[in-house]
């Protein structure tokens, strides 16, 4: 009897030298995530983006925006853009009460600012289990200077949040949603309307970088 166990266990030894441990095998499909593959350590960024205005009563607005950005590292950068507001008003243009004229509201025209960057979160995510997407989020702040329809300007400050996602080694996709303060009378002689104006807005662009070929780094 003993000389059966020991010939079973000599039997099973090499059977079990060979086998997988469940933990490693799925570890193993796993592929590691390693070399980050959209840097912006170094380099200019040229931005274009199309959005929108969300919250001003009177006036419905398409936003046309550029600016150029220089990355101190990859969580530090400073951005220098301009925005330039098509509006058209969204309140009903219905004569009430015999009145000949309606009142025309002051609207922002166009705006200049300087903001801060700060990205602190960098990730890449699995498309289909395969291919995979690289992203940063990130953080603004800044001011600048507004001009309204008349050529009157007035302080703006602003601060936004946004995600680019990697195209390819020169360009990137993003969205933003940035809040807006600033004083603006909006119509001429009122006494009741609040000079002071929180907009916030919506936009999605791309991004091109110089050098076209990124200083990558783990």
């Amino acid at each position: 009897m003993k000389r059966l166990l020991l010939i079973a266990v000599l039997v099973m030894i090499p059977f079990g030298a060979g086998a997988e441990d469940p933990g490693e095998r799925l570890a193993d499909r796993i592929p590691t995530v390693t070399h980050r593959k959209m840097s912006k350590r170094k380099r200019v960024e040229w931005v274009a983006g199309l959005g929108t205005m969300l919250n001003d009563p009177f006036y419905s607005y398409g936003m046309l925006g550029a600016g150029v950005g220089y990355h101190f590292n990859e969580s530090l950068g400073l951005r220098f853009s301009g925005t330039y507001l098509v509006a058209k008003p969204a309140y009903p243009r219905v004569v009430v009460g015999g009145l000949s004229k309606l009142p025309v509201y002051t609207r922002p025209l166009l705006d200049a600012v300087v903001e801060l960057e700060w990205a602190p979160v960098y990730g890449r995510l699995s498309l289909l289990g395969g291919a995979f997407l690289s992203f940063d989020g990130y953080l603004l702040a800044g001011g600048g200077l507004s001009a309204d329809v008349e050529g009157e300007l007035t302080g703006v400050a602003t601060v936004g949040l946004g995600q680019r996602y990697r195209l390819g080694d020169a360009a990137t996709c993003f969205w933003e949603i940035r809040g807006r303060a600033f004083e603006m009378n909006r119509l001429t002689g009122s006494t009741q309307a609040t000079p002071r104006q929180y907009w916030g807005s919506v936009t999605l662009g791309v991004m091109f970088y110089l050098p076209t070929m990124p200083l990558y780094q783990n």
